[in-house]
């Protein structure tokens, strides 16, 4: 490694296209590791410096101004606020974007007195590693998002403030949270993980920080939604599968797959119940075939298509503009599709 030149290359050449593209150079002294440390080669250390202090300096920082969403692996996890804010997260940091006034409130971000591994960290009000995946309640005042980490930390927090009402955490193993949600009147936080065997956690919120119950789906979970109807029913989307739960509201709960009628079920994306209670066990989903599915119960009522590539997101809201209920559906090809629901759907824009 410190040799200045490899012996026995003095009549080697590069082919005319590898010429082109590199320059033939000695090796060097072997210390400037560049593909690692590329300011070796660039910087020397000078001999006079005063000897180097590893304590922490004494000032704090403020956070000035965050750039970036994080869109990676997940869904559905950009909301509006009820006061009309957007909410989403970034890294390890949650941001409340008040963009008519161009406001950022972070929840996290702080300093932290946590010297071991990082995940395990919790000497602070926020998140010790990457956002994986975050969730607006039905009253959009409160706020669930769930981390990376072997055992993943999961934060409630004020939608408006930010500030951090409590937390939980998964137990060891579960990797990171895939998806999160809250459930109709907020007492209930079911956060999905990356375990071996892939488990649906659910939380009380003034309970403790460990896990009332828990459901296998045993298949990767994207999203997670509850049903606004019904405070013990929430139903995941995924790899191949559609899952309906119901929380006994003590330890059990118990989940049927979804089914798709004849043949295979495709992937789905996301999933949204509908608001209208005379639809309380009806469901709309995106698929990764570019459809759209509507659901009663655990069957598929009809598919509808909607876009080249996947439908990434669906969201069900009540619009009286509209004159009743609209499912909202983001396509993978950068299409925004419209729907008015009144026991079918039917495409306004």
């Amino acid at each position: 490694m410190k040799a200045k030149q490899y012996p026995g290359e003095e009549h080697q050449e590069y082919d005319e296209i590898m010429s082109a593209l590199f320059e033939k150079v000695p090796p060097g002294e072997g210390d400037e590791f560049a593909a690692v440390k590329p300011w070796l080669g660039a910087i020397k250390e000078p001999k006079d410096h005063p000897k180097p202090n590893k304590k922490a300096p004494t000032v704090d920082y403020a956070i000035d101004w965050i750039y970036g969403y994080r869109s990676e692996e997940a869904r559905m996890n950009a909301q509006f606020s009820a006061s009309g804010k957007a909410v989403y997260p970034t890294a390890a940091v949650g941001v409340v974007f008040d963009y008519k006034n161009m406001q950022q409130t972070y929840f996290g971000g702080g300093k932290t007195d946590f010297g071991g591994r990082k995940q395990d960290d919790e000497s602070k009000d926020g998140h010790s590693d990457d956002v994986t995946a975050l969730a607006m309640s039905f009253s959009r005042k409160v706020v669930a998002s769930g981390q990376n980490g072997q055992k993943p930390l999961v934060f409630i927090w004020d939608a408006e403030t930010a500030k951090p009402i409590c937390s939980k955490r998964l137990p060891k193993g579960a990797r990171l949270v895939t998806a999160i949600g809250i459930s109709a009147t907020d007492k209930y936080i079911c956060a999905a993980d990356a375990a071996e065997k892939i488990t649906a956690h659910i939380f009380a919120k003034d309970g403790g920080k460990a896990a009332i119950a828990s459901c296998q789906i045993n298949m990767k979970v994207v999203h997670l939604a509850w049903n606004p109807n019904d405070e013990m029913a929430f139903a995941t989307a995924g790899k191949d599968h559609v899952a309906m739960c119901v929380f006994d509201g003590k330890k059990a709960v118990k989940m049927t797959k979804g089914k798709a009628g004849k043949g295979k079920l495709n992937s789905q994306c996301s999933a949204a119940y509908l608001n209208d209670k005379k639809y309380s066990n009806q469901m709309i989903t995106g698929g990764s075939d570019g459809s759209v599915y509507h659901w009663t119960g655990d069957s598929v009522t009809k598919a509808y298509p909607n876009n080249k590539g996947s439908v990434h997101s669906v969201a069900c809201r009540v619009d009286k503009d509209a004159g009743g209920e609209v499912v909202l559906v983001g396509g993978n090809d950068n299409t925004l599709t419209v729907y008015k629901f009144d026991g079918k759907l039917t495409k306004l824009w």
